[in-house]
This record gives C-alpha cells, structure tokens and sequence, in this order.
C-alpha cells in the first residue's frame, strides 16, 4: 500500500512541476485554470498523505519521497500534463480496495473527482485527442474515416467483436483481454432489416458481466452495460445529488467536448430499489449536436449502480 501512495504523490508533484513549466511559457500562460489545478493538486498531496497515516498507522513524509525523473519533460505540454492526470486517476481507483471506512472512503473518492475535473478542465480550454489511431471504437461513428463507401462495407461479426471490446474498454475502464474472458455469444435482431440490424454481445469474465450492442450497418454502439459480481459491496446509500454529479464528471471525462453539446434533464430520474436501499439512479441527457455533425441520436441514458460507485449502463437513442 505504501508504494502505491508513493507512486502517486510522486506523479502529483510531476504534475505540479509541469504546471509551473506551463504557466511560466508564452504558450500556455493564458490558461487561468492551471493555477487553480496547481493549488488544488498540492491540497491532494497532503490529504492523500493524511489518508495513508490513517490507513496504515504510519506517517509518509513529502520530503522521503524521492522525486522521478522528469527533466524529460521540461518542453512539457498539455498532452502530458493530461497523461500524468490520467496516471494519477487510474492509480487513485486501486486504492479503493484498502478504504473500508465510508467516510475516508468519501475522501477517496473527492480525490478522484478532482482528477477528473482537471482532466475536464484541460479538455475544455485545449481539446485534446487522446484516443490512439489503432482504436476501433470511436463515440457514435467508430468506422475508420478512411473507409469512404460505408454502404458496400461488409462488417464481419469479428470486427464488430473487436469494436464491443474496445467499448467495453472506452466506457468502463476494463481491458477485457482473451484469456480473462471466461464465456461469450452473440445474438443477431431484425435480420432481414438492414437499416434496423443489430448484434448483441455478451462476455462473461471473472467478477464482470458486459453486455454490447452495436448495428450492423455502421459498427455504431447504442448500448453498453456490465453487471458486477463482486463480494464486497461499497453500500454508500449515494444521494441522487452525488449520483448526478458522479454521472456528469462520467461523461466530462469520456466524452470531452462532445458533453457540452449535453443538456441534463432535471424531470427524468428512474430509481431501483430494493426494501431497504436505492440500487440504481437512471438519468437522461439531451443531445443538441449541430445540424453538420451527422447523428441519429437524441438522447444520453445513463444508469448509476450505486452499491459499487459505478455506471452500470448507457444507451443512446
């Protein structure tokens, strides 16, 4: 536990290093936010240091830490200063499985919200394109833009799998890799409809159920979804307050500038329950995309699992 924290902080201080790199050149210094995300990035660093003395018993001094190597980036830019953000994101959510408190669990995951808004942040005043070439899965049209007749386009189930995978991977953070799926299928629907035809997949790993459907025509994925089968169970009783704002910094961080064509619609909430406990909050966006941005869709469903402080779905219609 205590390496993990170590790693953390010091990709914090790379990421306050660059920050001070970016506000001192004429090329960035225009951006107020990156004074803003120094001071707050700084704060994260001595809570994180509070939340290891708590969890562990045992104090970790700033100063024992030593430093990485990052004179490498000293011609740093936004790219990086947003991979170190993303490092940071990721390696905070391994840390959920040492926080047993719901209370330092809550701190937990207000550090992992601030990540999230510096990453929105940098997104929203330098949009950045993070997505690798070789990727298959793009939002809305994930057919590679080099392929020009998509109406003779013959999509093969394989491709279609690989793009459920890389959806899989986009939306719920999980590299679904071969040997860690456990069982699969697919279905096919409205077969003799070519406009209308799509295929469902399902994978089945360890602890995760993922469930994807995409059409034929255009590999486009409408729906995704994961059931979570884990022993231990988070139990926040989140409040539909903190379930949105879960759900909007969700959408912030995967779908960059497109969430501000997002409009939250404040009469459509469905909630799940059991007999004690609120299971799921379901949530609707409107989608306003201008008229030269080619897009079937109208709306963002999206659905919170709030026993593991997760998204459990989202389709498009």
């Amino acid at each position: 536990m205590k390496n993990d924290f170590i790693s953390i902080i010091q990709k914090c201080t790379c990421i306050d290093f660059m920050i001070n790199t970016l506000i001192n050149t004429n090329s960035y210094n225009y951006l107020n936010c990156l004074s803003d995300i120094k001071e707050e990035n700084l704060r994260n660093i001595k809570i994180m240091c509070y939340l290891y003395e708590y969890l562990s018993k045992d104090v970790l001094p700033i100063d024992d830490i030593t430093s990485l190597k990052i004179s490498k980036y000293s011609e740093c830019d936004l790219n990086i200063l947003l991979e170190f953000n993303l490092k940071v994101l990721s390696e905070l959510e391994t840390l959920k499985k040492y926080v047993k408190n719901t209370f330092y669990y809550q701190i937990l995951i207000g550090l992992i919200n601030s990540y999230l808004s510096f990453i929105s942040s940098i997104h929203c005043v330098h949009p950045i394109n993070t997505t690798s070439d070789k990727s298959q899965f793009k939002l809305f049209n994930p057919i590679y833009s080099k392929l020009k007749d998509k109406d003779q386009l013959e999509i093969s189930t394989k491709y279609l799998r690989s793009v459920s995978i890389d959806a899989i991977k986009f939306f719920f953070n999980n590299n679904l890799l071969e040997k860690n799926i456990c069982d699969e299928y697919y279905k096919v629907f409205f077969e003799n409809n070519s406009e209308s035809k799509f295929y469902q997949y399902f994978f089945i790993s360890n602890n995760r159920y993922f469930n994807v459907k995409l059409f034929a025509k255009d590999a486009t994925v409408f729906y995704i979804s994961q059931s979570i089968n884990e022993s231990k169970e988070i139990n926040l009783n989140m409040s539909k307050q903190e379930s949105i704002v879960f759900s909007h910094n969700y959408l912030k961080e995967k779908l960059n500038s497109l969430f501000n064509y997002l409009s939250f619609d404040e009469n459509y909430t469905v909630i799940s329950s059991d007999i004690e406990n609120i299971i799921n909050y379901k949530f609707r966006y409107n989608l306003n995309l201008p008229k030269e941005k080619d897009n079937p869709f109208s709306s963002i469903y999206v659905t919170i699992n709030t026993k593991y402080m997760a998204i459990q779905e989202i389709y498009l219609l």
